[in-house]
């Protein structure tokens, strides 16, 4: 089976094993078919099969080809998927604050959102960066295995353990992750200590009732809670052909090795469920799947910037106010360029108001963010990312001075890859 796999797949063989068992779950769903394939077979007479030939099925090279095949895995006899090719042209970018022309519409009247009178800003044409940059490090965003795009790579700092708390009842600190013997009477496991104390019930007697001795108590092992947090606000209509991830690297890499939980804001994703309103979700670890997949999405129409950090605004104060463990420290990364045509309002509602949205959008984003920067300067740090995109390159710095926090300017270079100052 090793030779189905490519060499560039990576070292170890938990790919494999994984490839093989779903291979041997194949084996046996056809093994039960052919137990079961109907009133007879072929020749009348029916076909009985017991559990444990089917559980002994055997595994064929067609097995291990139909299991690549169903997780998109690249193999030595299949080349990869070809990837998707951008549209010949980028739609244009809205008109920013203190602009007097109408907004760009070059769609039909029939096509446009129905509403009275309202509508979502188109935007201008964008400033192109070049081709983005080709990283052959990470796979593609049809990859069959999203932990390798998710956080850093292998290569990252050591992990650290964060501070255990003292303070509450142990049971409200952390998720459980094992079973010890007990070192008192707190946060006990009844079901594990229930079986030690079922070994001994025969030599113990107690007259058909379950007899607990203090040696079979049992206590549960629980992983420290997180007392530091990273929120990504994720703008996907300031991208382009602009590639964030080494400018998103070292913030991810910090959230890694600090074990800090993971909230992420993504702001003009296509296919959102509302276009006019901000998506989020919040992670353990910078290792869950969803983030990989939120720094590939491709970008939508509408911008609602304002939305997005009141959100994230939200998220920091419940995180604040409400962590049992208690934050000692919070990290807000927002990629944006500043431009929003959304407003507030309208992002709370989904629904568009009555005329132009001119400069509102824009406007609703900066008090958003005053309102983030008015909670704990001590423990809460700030950063926006410029992408540097013209003509208003001011907007992300206005951002900037409204959270408290430091803009980081991501420039493209002549291969698309992009660098900060």
């Amino acid at each position: 089976m090793l030779e189905h796999l490519d060499d560039q797949e990576g070292p170890g063989h938990r790919r494999a094993l994984a490839l093989g068992r779903i291979a041997r779950a194949l084996a046996r769903l056809d093994g039960a078919e052919q137990a079961h394939p109907g009133p007879g077979t072929a020749d009348g007479a029916p076909l009985h099969v017991t559990a444990g030939n089917t559980a002994a099925a055997h595994v064929t090279a067609a097995h291990v080809g139909r299991a690549a095949r169903l997780i998109h895995l690249r193999t030595v006899h299949r080349p990869p998927a070809p990837p998707e090719t951008a549209p010949d042209h980028e739609p244009p970018r809205p008109p920013g604050p203190g602009s007097d022309r109408p907004p760009p519409d070059a769609r039909p009247t029939s096509e446009r959102p129905s509403g009275a009178g309202s509508f979502v800003q188109e935007p201008e044409t964008a400033v192109s960066l070049g081709p983005a940059a080709v990283r052959g490090d990470r796979p593609g965003p049809f990859s069959p295995y999203p932990e390798d795009t998710a956080g850093p790579g292998p290569g990252g700092a050591t992990l650290r353990i964060p501070a255990r708390r003292t303070g509450g009842a142990r049971a409200s600190r952390g998720a459980v992750v094992g079973v010890r013997r007990a070192r008192d009477l707190w946060d006990l496991a009844p079901v594990r200590t229930a079986m030690e104390a079922a070994k001994y019930r025969a030599i113990r007697g107690g007259r058909g009732r379950l007899v607990i001795v203090p040696q079979d108590l049992r206590g549960y092992v629980r992983a420290p809670e997180p007392v530091r947090t990273l929120t990504l606000v994720l703008d996907h209509t300031c991208r382009g052909d602009w590639d964030w991830q080494p400018a998103l690297e070292p913030f991810l890499r910090w959230a890694y090795v600090t074990r800090a939980s993971v909230h992420v804001v993504e702001v003009g994703a296509r296919g959102a469920a509302n276009e006019l309103r901000a998506g989020s979700f919040s992670a353990r670890s910078t290792r869950d799947p969803r983030i990989a997949a939120a720094l590939t999405r491709p970008a939508g129409r509408a911008t609602p910037l304002a939305h997005g950090l009141d959100q994230a605004g939200s998220a920091l104060r419940r995180a604040f106010r409400h962590h049992r463990a208690g934050l000692v420290e919070a990290l807000l990364v927002v990629v944006t360029d500043g431009r929003g045509n959304v407003p507030l309002a309208a992002g709370r509602t989904g629904r568009l108001g009555p005329g132009p949205a001119g400069r509102t959008g824009t406007a609703d984003a900066v008090r958003a963010a005053e309102r983030i920067g008015a909670l704990s300067p001590a423990r809460l740090h700030s950063v926006v990312i410029d992408p540097g995109r013209r003509p208003y390159t001011a907007l992300p710095a206005e951002l900037a001075d409204a959270l408290g926090g430091s803009v980081i300017t991501a420039e493209a270079d002549d291969e698309g890859a992009s660098r900060a100052r």
